[in-house]
């Protein structure tokens, strides 16, 4: 297994590629934030 991931997101395949390149760099962004790993922790503490 290369990685483990939580959740995952789909278009269809009609969606523009540049769009899916938009949303990929935005949630990229918000992943890195610290805000999301504040909240993350938060709600989502490690056991």
């Amino acid at each position: 297994m290369l990685s483990s991931e939580q959740y995952c997101f789909a278009f269809s395949h009609p969606v523009d590629d540049a769009l899916v390149r938009e949303f990929q760099l935005g949630l990229t962004q918000v992943l890195a934030s610290s805000d999301f790993q504040q909240l993350q922790h938060k709600y989502f503490p490690s056991p």
